[in-house]
């Protein structure tokens, strides 16, 4: 995408937001209706997509990417009113003949990075809070090897105006033309590398950030557990979709001596 059609998109978002018409209550929880909607009415087409792309299962592309979805969406339409309410809060002394309240405002204009193992789950859970929040978004989806070319992209412009939520499909060129924008708020999903850079773009302009970034995590193993169960676990858990989630990309074992012979090989 040519860097005047990034800063044209962006600038459109940031008008729209200018609107206000993001702000009420029912105006978000028409919008996340309609995302679970979206989701509902593509199951199928996003699940195939999903074993296209990166081979994974039906049942796990529905517990790990879309099923839980529901659960976030009916949560964030449950709580949005009280969300949104104004809080009451202590005055302190020197203010005493006033009375004092937090008022939530939205941020503004987000941009929102996805990342290519989760490519739907970790770019709908962000949208969710955001659409709650009365925020416009612009969304960033890899190139590679993301939800069937296209699809992603394909649906948000279905279902939701372009001045709202914009969806950008490309790689390290539409990422780095959208950094160079100035955002109210950078959710980033990723690698630490490029979560690196990220920072360094959004200081720039001080913008907040929020980086979810990749790592290893230890699987410790107790003297006490069963190692038939242990060996189980954590082999499934590493092993889904296939072998490509971030918790237990390396498995650390610390195994009592005298256990490791009911390791099963």
């Amino acid at each position: 995408m040519a860097s005047t059609d990034v800063s044209q998109t962006v600038a459109a978002t940031r008008r729209y937001y200018n609107s206000g018409e993001t702000r009420s209550v029912s105006f978000r929880i028409e919008q996340l209706r309609k995302l679970k909607s979206m989701i509902r009415s593509h199951e199928d087409e996003i699940i195939h997509s999903l074993y296209n792309d990166l081979k994974k299962p039906p049942f796990e592309s529905y517990a790990s990417e879309i099923g839980i979805m529901y659960v976030e969406i009916e949560d964030a339409i449950r709580h949005v009113k009280s969300w949104s309410r104004p809080r009451r809060v202590a005055t302190p002394i020197i203010h005493f003949l006033s009375s004092s309240r937090i008022y939530q405002e939205p941020y503004g204009v987000v941009l929102i990075m996805g990342p290519w193992n989760y490519p739907f789950h970790l770019l709908i859970v962000p949208l969710v809070g955001a659409i709650a929040a009365g925020i416009v978004l612009s969304l960033n989806h890899p190139s590679l090897p993301a939800i069937c070319p296209g699809l992603f992209q394909k649906l948000i412009s279905k279902y939701f105006q372009p001045d709202y939520i914009c969806a950008l499909e490309g790689g390290v060129e539409t990422s780095q033309q959208l950094l160079a924008e100035k955002f109210d708020y950078i959710f980033y999903t990723g690698s630490t590398a490029v979560g690196r850079f990220v920072m360094e773009a959004a200081s720039r302009n001080l913008t907040p950030v929020t980086l979810e970034l990749g790592g290893k995590s230890p699987c410790i193993v107790d003297k006490d557990v069963s190692m038939d169960y242990a060996v189980k676990r954590s082999y499934g858990g590493s092993s889904s979709m296939p072998g490509r989630p971030v918790l237990l990309r390396t498995i650390a074992s610390f195994i009592v001596q005298s256990k490791r012979s009911s390791w099963r090989r």
